[in-house]
């Protein structure tokens, strides 16, 4: 069971500020599936000083692509589902056909490198170790391999095995959300 005991609330922050010091060029990774982090790319997307030349990198999401009515960034993937078709039809999207086993071994080679990573995890256990939960593909090495490990915080999020856990003082900043 997360424990109360490790005090991850106080280090909280809304999304608006976790995301608020990311520099224009950056690449950042984002976690995949039923856990993308949503309102981490929401508050990007709205933010009015959003920087310029973004690159978001990611395998398979569930509502990554832009809110209607924004511009969005640039997405590079190794998957294309559904919400990232109309990126890829206006051009927005770079497919990379790779396969997902090799991941973490670019990213090792440091052929491939993150300013940031949006990950979902559950909350910390008493040893201080969140889990990605159901992001157990290459979300772990991405993470790792990022500069700064944004991260949002769910309860709800079921926990895996020990190869999907990463330390909390690993994080650069947590956003608490209650996703179903």
């Amino acid at each position: 069971m997360p424990s109360e005991q490790v005090p991850w609330r106080e280090r909280a922050v809304s999304a608006e500020q976790a995301v608020a010091g990311i520099r224009p060029g950056a690449r950042v990774f984002i976690g995949s599936a039923c856990a993308t982090p949503r309102v981490l790319l929401a508050a990007l997307e709205s933010d009015s000083e959003r920087p310029h030349g973004i690159e978001l990198v990611h395998f398979l999401t569930d509502g990554a692509g832009p809110a209607e009515g924004t511009v969005g960034f640039r997405h590079r993937a190794w998957y294309v589902g559904t919400d990232m078709r109309d990126l890829a039809r206006a051009g927005r999207l770079d497919y990379v056909p790779m396969s997902l086993a090799a991941v973490p071994q670019v990213l090792s080679a440091g052929l491939l490198s993150f300013d940031v990573a949006f990950v979902q995890v559950a909350p910390p256990e008493d040893d201080g170790i969140c889990s990605l939960g159901v992001s157990v593909d290459v979300t772990r090495a991405a993470a790792l391999s990022a500069g700064r490990i944004i991260a949002e915080v769910n309860p709800n999020m079921p926990r895996t095995g020990p190869e999907s856990g990463i330390a909390l003082d690993r994080m650069d900043a947590l956003v608490e959300v209650d996703g179903r």
